[in-house]
C-alpha cells in the first residue's frame, strides 16, 4: 500500500497501519514540525518525507492507495477563538480537499474537530463527516469528526479501559501537586463500585490553587475516562491513592494507544504537545480495517 500522509504529526497512521497488518510499500508524510518528525523518524526511518504541504509536487508520486490526515484546527476548535476555515491554519483543509481530488486515493479519511463549520466541510469533501469517539477503543474521551469514504459502522460500547488501566506504578513527586496546595482542597469523594465509560469529574480547583482555566481545573476519577488530551504539557490532573497530579507523559501516550515511551526521544514539554495532537491509533485502525467496504461519494451535498 502506498500512503500519503498530510500533517503527519508523529505518524500514529503508521502505527495503526502496523496493528492493521497492512503491508506498507511506501508512506510519504508531510509535516513541518520538527520535534514531530524527531519522533517518526526514530520509530519508522523508513518515512519519506515532503516537507511542507503546500510545497508537495504530487507527479513525483505513485498511485496512492491511502490519503490521510489531521487538518490543524486551532482556528475552529472551540478551544480557540478562531478564524473559522478562512484562519491561516485551518484553511489548509482546503489544501487537503485539492489534493485528494487531483491524486484520486483509492482511500482517504480526515480528521477534525466538531464544529460550526463540518457542514462546510461536508460540502468540499464530499462526504458527511461521521463522528467517533475514542471511547469505545481507549481510556480517553475523545470525540473527532471523521470525514471517508471507508462506509464503517459505529462500535458498541463495550469497552470498559478506564484511566487507572493507563498509570504508571512508581510516579515521580514533581507530578504531584504540592503538599500544601492538596491540603487546600476538601475532596469527599467515595469510589464507585463499577466503572464508567464516562469522563468522571470529581470536583474542579479553585484558582487559587491551580492559576489556569476551568477545563485545567478539573480533578479526574481514575475510574472513569480522560478528557481530551490537548497539545500543551499541563495535561489533566487526576485523584491516587497518593494524591493529586497530572498525567506523566508516557500516560498520555497510553491514552492514545502509542507504544510506550514512543515518543520518549523529546523533552517532556514537547512529547506531551505532540501526543496530544497526535490521532488516537486505535480509532484510525478501526476505520482502516473497514476499507473493504466503501461508501458513495456525494455531489451536491444540500443543507
Amino acid at each position: 500500500m502506498n500512503v500519503l500522509s498530510l500533517f503527519d504529526g508523529i505518524a500514529c497512521t503508521r502505527v495503526a497501519l502496523e496493528r492493521a497488518e497492512i503491508n506498507v510499500k511506501n508512506y510519504f508524510a508531510s509535516e513541518i514540525d520538527k520535534h514531530c518528525i524527531k519522533v517518526a523518524n526514530q520509530n519508522y526511518p523508513d518515512i519519506v518525507h515532503l516537507g511542507d504541504i503546500n510545497g508537495i509536487n504530487i507527479n513525483n508520486l505513485p498511485k496512492i492507495d491511502l490519503m490521510i490526515g489531521g487538518s490543524p484546527c486551532q482556528d475552529i476548535s472551540h478551544a480557540f477563538s478562531g478564524k473559522g476555515l478562512k484562519g491561516s491554519r485551518s484553511s489548509l483543509f482546503h489544501k487537503f480537499v485539492t489534493i485528494k481530488n487531483k491524486i484520486n486515493p483509492r482511500f482517504f479519511i480526515l480528521e477534525n474537530v466538531k464544529s460550526k463549520w463540518r457542514f462546510q466541510m461536508d460540502k468540499a469533501i464530499g462526504v458527511i463527516g461521521i463522528e467517533l469517539n475514542s471511547k469505545y477503543f481507549s481510556a480517553q474521551s475523545r470525540p473527532r469528526l471523521y470525514w471517508t469514504n471507508i462506509d464503517f459502522i459505529q462500535p458498541e460500547i463495550n469497552n470498559e479501559k478506564n484511566i487507572i488501566d493507563c498509570l504508571e506504578k512508581n510516579v515521580d513527586e514533581k507530578y504531584f501537586l504540592k503538599k500544601n496546595l492538596q491540603e487546600k482542597i476538601n475532596i469527599s469523594y467515595q469510589r464507585k463500585n463499577s466503572r464508567s465509560i464516562k469522563i468522571e469529574k470529581i470536583l474542579t480547583a479553585d484558582k487559587t490553587i491551580i492559576n489556569d482555566n476551568e477545563r485545567q481545573r478539573r480533578i479526574y476519577s481514575i475510574y472513569g475516562k480522560a478528557p481530551t488530551l490537548l497539545a500543551r504539557s499541563d495535561t489533566p490532573k487526576i485523584l491516587t491513592q497518593k494524591g493529586i497530579r497530572k498525567l506523566t507523559p508516557l500516560e498520555c501516550e497510553r491514552l492514545q494507544e502509542l507504544p510506550d515511551n514512543y515518543a520518549s526521544c523529546l523533552s517532556n514539554t514537547q512529547r506531551y504537545k505532540a501526543v496530544g495532537n497526535g490521532f488516537t491509533v486505535s480509532a484510525i485502525e478501526y476505520i482502516i480495517k473497514s476499507r473493504n467496504k466503501l461508501k458513495p461519494m456525494q455531489s451536491g451535498i444540500e443543507f
